[in-house]
């Protein structure tokens, strides 16, 4: 063959063997890209949640709702808890009707008292006072219609009365209309006193019997009580008394015999006359003894206080008669003839 034709033949079998290799390299390049885009995965947007309603029951329209009031005990001072008085309108001119307020149960505590109250009005706010106290009352915040049950621990007064006032605003402080009902409660006081008629508040304690003395004197009495071994000197003028302890014994004198007294007078005798002739201003407000000191069964009794330093003592005289003495002072106070 000659050489042209084999260098002919030569080209041609290398141009074809190029065209084969690069109809393979794009071949092998086609299916790699088809891998590569098989191999990709979308991102989905993530599908919202599904909302679903649970069912609900509708309330009635001519149901109201229920409230339950909390007992909570306060104790506040008189006035705080006064009706209103200076915007209140006449109760002619009120709009503000209670329809009911009563107890509808009441039995006994470990502490006292539980007594449960219903009431209705057309009122927007309402409050109970408990008569338990006047200076210083239970009451309770409350709706103005209700139940509630309360809880009282003691009564200083006999059957106090519950109070239920009825506002036209839910605020008090913006009320220019209240109105009010009250309702009994028997709960009588632990002690009795030993006179008639009774106090309103309770007695602190059982009624006291005992030995006493008493003397008249031109502008008051002394009375000696054995129970207490005091002298209580009572001024009629001024409506006062003092109390003083009594120190005399059996070895000092009975009198003093330089002292004479008027034309059907007396001087005091024993502890009576020591504390007459130690103590000038008792000697001044008593003047002279109108007759000899006389022995008799007395019977006194405390009474229950609202306020520290206003006791009252009840004193069973001589003759009958029942002294109300009224603390002002450790040993000294007013005084007024509670019986006769």
């Amino acid at each position: 063959m000659a050489k042209d034709t084999r260098k002919q033949l030569f080209l041609a079998n290398r141009r074809s063997k190029n065209c084969w290799l690069i109809s393979l390299f794009l071949l092998v390049l086609t299916l790699f890209v088809a891998c590569q885009q098989d191999g990709v995965i979308e991102e989905q947007p993530e599908p919202s949640p599904t909302v679903i309603q649970p069912e609900s029951t509708p309330i009635p329209s001519s149901t109201p709702a229920q409230v339950q009031p909390t007992a909570t005990l306060l104790a506040i001072a008189t006035a705080n808890y006064s009706p209103l008085t200076t915007s209140s309108l006449n109760q002619s001119e009120s709009n503000l009707v209670i329809e009911s307020f009563e107890i509808i149960a009441s039995e006994d505590s470990e502490n006292g008292k539980s007594v449960t109250l219903s009431w209705h009005s057309n009122g927007r706010s309402a409050r109970l006072i408990s008569g338990a106290g006047r200076s210083n009352p239970p009451w309770w915040s409350i709706p103005a219609s209700g139940t509630m049950t309360v809880e009282l621990e003691e009564s200083l007064y006999a059957d106090p009365p519950f109070t239920l006032q009825v506002f036209d605003a839910a605020d008090l402080k913006q009320a220019i209309d209240v109105t009010e009902a009250t309702v009994p409660f028997q709960w009588p006081c632990r002690q009795s006193y030993f006179f008639e008629p009774s106090p309103a508040l309770c007695p602190a304690g059982e009624p006291i019997v005992g030995a006493a003395a008493e003397q008249p004197f031109e502008n008051g009495v002394m009375i000696w009580l054995a129970a207490t071994d005091a002298i209580y000197v009572l001024d009629r003028r001024e409506a006062s008394w003092q109390r003083f302890e009594d120190t005399w014994s059996e070895e000092q004198p009975e009198s003093d015999l330089a002292i004479v007294p008027p034309a059907d007078r007396f001087q005091p005798i024993r502890g009576f006359g020591k504390v007459w002739r130690d103590n000038s201003a008792v000697r001044d407000k008593l003047g002279w003894a109108l007759g000899p000191e006389l022995g008799y069964e007395a019977i006194f009794q405390d009474q229950l206080a609202e306020q520290e330093g206003t006791a009252v003592i009840f004193l069973k005289t001589f003759n009958g008669q029942v002294f109300a003495l009224t603390t002002r002072g450790q040993d000294h106070g007013d005084w007024v003839i509670a019986t006769s």
